[in-house]
């Protein structure tokens, strides 16, 4: 027989016959009207199967849902597959929720995701390309831990005390408040409310512009010195235009308009590298600026003074050129060449204000949450540079060689990052806040003398006393600070700062 026929009535009955036509190769199911649907492919229909909503096109492309196929299965709709499907070069896509997987699925060769190019290895097991999960950046590069270059950043400690008229470090410890023309009170603030405040920080630094000016050789800035072996072994290949560290800190001003910042290598040629930003006024803003490498820069590895870190709330024109370029690194080309040249309303403002905290310097090309560390850990990172020895009715251990004179050792708490320069001893005498060398029995001598500072070395320095009276020769003589209940008094401050 030369095929089979499939012949339905309009009744819906179907029947088997021998064919009518020899090479008849058409299956026909009947629909509501009576007419033939063709099923099959036949020679009269040029080359097209419909049936229902499947197609099969003259190329041989298969068409569910589509009457148009682009692809050998094309499918227009939801699919159902039961048990394993083994399937190469799948594109998944069209829909609200691309791609579900219930149960378990299996990745062995390399999956990238999206166009940021996240790739999960099935092989090694190695993911790559993630940026930020729940809105939280991760490292790109660098150590997972002790991230943040800057010391203090939080400006959590202030051992010289909480406001001062005078520049320098007077306030937050390791921030170089530099001011000049004009007059301004540097403090430390305590925060109670804002978005740093949500992310933790409860205190900032502040420059008060108490007195306006707008003269060429005035400046006001916030500054952090950091040693070059910090940021030599750090991570960052200060180099390479390639390999990056990213500085980000809270900032907020009660005048709105554009600041800057910039970073500067200090070993060999300085280098600079500046960038703007923009403030709305009594607006706590969050700037965050990646720095490259460049092939010129230098940072040696030593516990010099290697890299600065400034923000700027002004600078006069005696410090600033109109053609330095932003975000490029540049040689300094004199010494007042810092920025381009800044807008001067927050500095002729009387009693503006400029507040910070928040400060991060870290490697890599990302902006992580910041390092918040405990109090006791930040306060001994400030101790490298400055510490303030005290107590109340506090004592040292030391030795009267004559009853005019003794010494005593006295240890830092930490590690000094140099020998110190500077070590200032409290006023010698027998009141409160006084020091004075105590006789073997404890009481005070017959008269208090003179103090010096002798032996200075990285890990501690000798006090002298001369001109006493009173004291007991070749004994134990304790070196006392006299205290009032409740009270801290300070024996010495040592400052090793760079």
């Amino acid at each position: 027989m030369a095929g089979i026929n499939l012949r339905g009535e309009t009744s819906g009955s179907v029947e088997i016959t021998s064919p009518a036509v020899a090479g008849d190769t058409t299956i026909t199911l009947p629909n509501s009207n009576g007419t033939a649907n063709q099923f099959f492919k036949n020679s009269t229909t040029a080359g097209i199967i419909t049936y229902s909503s499947m197609v099969e096109d003259t190329s041989g492309n298969i068409g569910i849902g589509s009457t148009q196929p682009t692809s050998k299965f094309d499918i227009t709709g939801n699919v159902k597959i039961t048990g394993i499907s083994t399937l190469s070069n799948v594109t998944v896509g069209g829909a609200t929720t691309e791609l579900v997987v219930n149960g378990d699925a299996r990745v062995t060769g390399i999956l990238t995701v999206g166009t940021a190019s996240v790739t999960f290895n099935g092989t090694d097991g190695t993911i790559t390309g993630i940026n930020t999960i729940n809105g939280v950046s991760f490292p790109s590069a660098g150590a997972l831990s002790n991230r943040n270059l800057i010391i203090n950043g939080a400006m959590r400690v202030a051992q010289r005390g909480t406001s001062s008229t005078s520049d320098d470090i007077q306030t937050v410890d390791r921030w170089k408040n530099q001011f000049g023309q004009g007059a301004v009170t540097q403090s430390q603030q305590a925060l109670t409310s804002g978005a740093p405040y949500n992310e933790g920080f409860r205190y900032f630094a502040r420059l008060q512009n108490t007195t306006g000016t707008t003269a060429a050789n005035s400046y006001r800035n916030f500054q952090q010195r950091l040693e070059g072996q910090d940021v030599a072994t750090c991570g960052w290949d200060h180099t390479s235009s390639s390999s990056y560290i990213t500085l980000s800190f809270w900032v907020r001003s009660s005048v709105a308009q554009t600041y800057y910042a910039y970073v500067r290598t200090m070993d060999g040629t300085e280098r600079i590298y500046n960038f703007p930003f923009t403030l709305a006024a009594d607006t706590w803003t969050k700037i965050t600026e990646t720095i490259p490498g460049n092939s010129s820069n230098q940072i040696d590895n030593d516990n010099g003074h290697g890299f600065n870190v400034v923000i700027v709330a002004y600078y006069g024109t005696d410090f600033t050129d109109s053609s330095n370029t932003d975000r490029a690194w540049r040689n300094r080309s004199n010494a007042v060449d810092y920025l381009p040249d800044m807008t001067n309303t927050w500095s002729n403002t009387t009693n503006a204000t400029f507040d910070l905290t928040g400060v991060q310097i870290e490697v890599g090309e990302k902006a992580t949450p910041f390092e918040h560390r405990s109090f006791g850990d930040e306060l001994a990172r400030c101790e490298r540079y400055f510490e303030v020895i005290g107590g109340r009715a506090e004592a040292f251990m030391g030795y009267a060689y004559a009853s005019a004179s003794a010494a005593v050792p006295i240890r830092y708490r930490t590690v000094k990052r140099a020998i110190p320069g500077t070590i200032t001893l409290a006023s010698a005498g027998q009141s409160t806040g006084e020091i004075t060398f105590l006789t073997a029995g404890g009481t005070y001598p017959s008269t208090t003398g003179n103090n010096a500072v002798e032996v200075i070395t990285t890990q501690s320095f000798r006090v002298t006393g001369s001109s006493y009276s009173g004291l007991n020769a070749n004994s134990p003589s304790n070196f006392y600070i006299t205290g009032t209940a409740g009270q801290t008094h300070t024996i010495a401050e040592v400052d090793a700062e760079l």
